[in-house]
Formats: structure tokens, sequence, C-alpha cells
């Protein structure tokens, strides 16, 4: 269990398909492993809307109030309601769905998993006793999502992503219906690779230092399996480090992606800020590229965090050469009006 104290959040008690939202107060509340919050204190606060759900997501006509608009629904989800109106479509990050039919609008990426169902399904058509939370990324702590958002301004001239509230990547819609028109071939090619890795339930995990002390620390058996009382299997987390495990120090290169085990559930992305900003790679002609930071961080998330997400390893592909390894750092660096690196200081 986990205590928070927030100032504005969306909680759904766990014996209720409810939710409400609390304005302009402090309050704590203890969340369990399913993300299902219980209010423990209720002093000075503000009950602005609450929603009544049917179990699959329906808001119910007549029990619900609204005082002001609030863009997360149902499990905390935000709601797209552009299309079918107000709470009709939410948005999971992996995919959209629509809680009147209890589908999802496009097929389950990990249908093979699960041969005997749907790949359309939603929750294996047991709302109830099943929870989907979402599709995971890549996943960015709020103190480095500044930064991200510099590098993808800077590789596409606005902001086309932004971040949902746990930390996941998600395009901009707004921005990129601006910016899109104008992209060139590197763009195009860049912003279509980002969101494959976006849309794919594997994670990488971002993590940014200003300099070459990085002090990361990670448990090689962060979660372990277990057969719960209804005989189905299911994962649990331990600490991410109690004493053993991965250390790194320090980071005395640019970036670095490593998958600390194949029982981890993400690869993990490291930049070097100073690093960098001010790093040149190998050019021919005993030239080197122009430093940019932005491209280090294309080259660490499509070079890198693309093999995780194909194969759920970090292996280059095989009888692949050093150029072909280095194919977005260039796409990225061609954007930025470098020259190409030949990717012989690969390692």
């Amino acid at each position: 269990m986990r205590v928070f104290t927030e100032d504005t959040y969306s909680f759904i008690p766990l014996s209720l398909l409810k939710t409400y939202t609390l304005r302009k107060a402090s309050f704590s509340y203890v969340s369990d492993y399913q993300f299902n919050c219980t209010p423990s204190n209720y002093a000075g606060v503000c009950l602005q809307n609450t929603y009544d759900y049917s179990p699959f997501g329906v808001s119910l006509d007549g029990r619900t109030v609204e005082g002001d608009f609030y863009r997360r629904g149902i499990n905390g989800m935000e709601k797209d309601d552009e299309v079918k109106g107000s709470g009709n479509s939410y948005d999971f990050g992996a995919r959209m769905y629509d809680p009147i039919v209890g589908r999802w609008l496009s097929r389950d990426a990990l249908e093979t998993n699960y041969p005997d169902i749907s790949g359309y399904v939603f929750v294996a058509n047991n709302p109830i006793y099943f929870v989907d939370m979402d599709g995971k990324k890549i996943i960015v702590p709020e103190v480095d999502q500044a930064k991200v958002l510099g590098y993808i301004e800077d590789q596409f001239g606005g902001a086309i992503f932004t971040f949902k509230k746990n930390g996941e990547i998600k395009l901009n819609k707004k921005v990129y219906n601006s910016f899109s028109s104008s992209f060139n071939e590197e763009q195009r090619e860049i912003f279509t690779s980002i969101t494959k890795v976006i849309k794919d339930k594997r994670i990488l995990d971002v993590k940014i230092s200003a300099d070459d002390n990085l002090n990361f620390k990670r448990n090689p058996q962060v979660r372990e399996s277990y057969v719960d009382a209804n005989g189905v299997t299911k994962f649990r987390y331990i600490p991410e480090y109690n004493g053993e495990g991965v250390i790194i120090p320090l980071l005395t290169q640019e970036g670095l992606t490593i998958l600390i085990s194949k029982n981890d559930d993400r690869a993990f992305i490291f930049i070097n800020s100073m690093r960098a900003a001010s790093g040149t790679f190998e050019a021919l002609n005993d030239k080197k590229t122009s430093p940019s930071e932005s491209s280090v961080f294309i080259h660490e998330i499509l070079d890198h965090g693309l093999d995780y997400i194909n194969t759920c390893t970090l292996e280059e592909p095989s009888g692949s050469t050093k150029k072909e390894n280095v194919k977005f750092h260039n796409l990225a660096l061609k954007n930025k009006k470098s020259i190409e690196r030949t990717g012989e200081d690969h390692d």
C-alpha cells in the first residue's frame, strides 16, 4: 500500500464504480496495487464532480453531478469527447476504448498470447474482476519531461508529443496537426518509428542526468509471478532496489540503453545531458558530426530502444552494418543540418 497527498486527484473507491473529483483542498488517500484509491481524510474537501458507471465504463444517466469539466473518467483514463460526445470514448494509451459496446477500437498487439479471446475484447469481458490499466511505452519521470519535450521540439519544430499523468509519452494531436504537413522525409520516418514505440506494450524508461553522476540502482528481479486464490497467475513487484542488484554510479558517455534482466518489464535509456550537448561522432574524411543533444536522444530510443521493442533484447539486428546501427541518429543529425556519422565509433 502507498500513501499519497495531492491537491487534485480522481479516485475510484475499490467497492464502487464511481469517480469523484476533488478540488481546492489537500487530502490523503491510500492506493492499492490496482491504483484504486480510498480517501482517508475529507477535511476541507470541495466535491466538484461525481460519476457513476456501468461495469464497462458508461456514465449512468441521472447519476452524474458535473460542476466543472474534468478530463479523466473511468479507471482514471483520459476522455476523448471529440467524436462520440462526453465520456463515450477513452484513451488508454495503447488503444482507444468504447465503453458503450465494451470493445477496443483496434486489435490487441499481444492477442496471440490469448488465442481464445478476441483482440477487441475489453478485460476478457469481465470488468469486475480484471483490470487493464493501459499499454505501457516510453515512460519519462516528471523531472525530465521538460527536457524530453525540448528534444522533440528541436527535431520537429514543435512539441508534437506530450505526457500523460503517469509519465507516458502520447501524441499532442493539436500541435501535430499544425506541423505534420511541413515534415521533411527525416521527420516523417522518425515520427513513424516513435509512434511504433509508443503503441507497443513494452516500456522504455527514460532518465536524464545533468552530468556524469547517474546514481542508478535496480534490482534485476523487480517482479515475480504468483498464483492467487482463484488459481490465476499474476505478477507482483518487489522493491526496485533493496541493497542488491545493478548499480551504475557514473555515465561517462552521451547516452546508454540497457536491459537489466529478461525478467524486468522495461529497458532503461540514460542521457547524459552535458556530454550529449557537446558530443561529436566520427564522420567520413576524418570529420566530426555537429553536436546535437536531441539527436542522441533519438539514437537511444530508436536505434536501441526499437531493437528492444521488436525483439525484447538489445542485440543489433543480425548482419547489420555499423552505419545501419546508427540509422536514426543520422536521420536526426541530417534534420539538424549535420553531416552523418559512419558508425565506426559505435559500441
